[in-house]
Parts: structure tokens; C-alpha cells; sequence
């Protein structure tokens, strides 16, 4: 009995523990040939549950969110979306940014050819 009421407890705790952020996503894709695309969005994300964000038919974006105090740590992985659905890293390693809630943070990628970009956009906020 007093097991399953310490379960109940920590099982609270740690409920309570997690918070739930608001990410608006503004997102700008640039290559030389083709003209800009623009693309924003809102999500709501669980703190340390990933997120998979698809964009459009070639872009999938991974978020994981982090909140200590007033600062969100977002861990962000970009794949491009195969015709078989297969998804290939666009990077070697996970892009972190780390922004205080409410201001913007920003990560870009650039073509190795230097012939495009994308520009990540984050503002994070708590959810209320």
C-alpha cells in the first residue's frame, strides 16, 4: 500500500515537472535556382519528448525542447524526405540553440555548393 502511494507521487511529480512549449517556427528556404519559400508554422511540444515536424513533401524537421529557468535548449535535426519516404540527415549532427523564452533563435544551413540556405527561426514560449 505504501509502495503504490509513493508511485502515485513520484508519478505526479514528475507530471507536473514536465512543461508543454509553444515553438512558432518560421522557416526560409533560398536556392539560386528556384524562387524563395517561406513557411510558418506553430507547435505545441512536450519538454524532452522528441517532436517530428513535416514541412512539406521534402522537409522533416526534429525538435527536442529543454526549459531550466528561462531558457529553452532546442536540439534541432533537418532530413530531406525521399520519394520513398526514406529520410536523409541533411546534417552530421544535431544543431542546439539555446534562447531565453519569448526571443528568437536562429539556425542556418548552407548548401556545400553555396548554391542555397535554410534559415530556422524559433521562438519559444510556455504554454498556458
Amino acid at each position: 500500500m505504501v509502495k503504490r502511494m509513493l508511485l502515485s507521487a513520484l508519478l505526479c511529480v514528475a507530471t507536473i515537472a514536465t512543461a508543454q512549449v509553444n515553438l512558432n517556427l518560421d522557416i526560409t528556404v533560398k536556392h539560386i535556382d528556384t524562387e524563395d519559400r517561406h513557411i510558418e508554422t506553430q507547435v505545441l511540444v512536450d519538454e524532452e519528448v522528441p517532436a517530428v515536424i513535416e514541412f512539406s513533401n521534402e522537409l522533416v524537421v526534429s525538435l527536442l525542447t529543454q526549459v531550466e529557468e528561462e531558457l529553452a535548449t532546442i536540439r534541432t535535426e533537418f532530413f530531406q524526405k525521399l520519394e520513398d519516404d526514406e529520410l536523409l540527415p541533411a546534417t552530421t549532427e544535431a544543431l542546439v540553440v539555446t534562447v531565453p523564452l519569448g526571443e528568437e533563435g536562429t539556425i542556418t544551413l548552407n548548401n556545400e555548393d553555396e548554391s542555397g540556405s535554410l534559415v530556422l527561426v524559433i521562438t519559444p514560449t510556455l504554454a498556458e
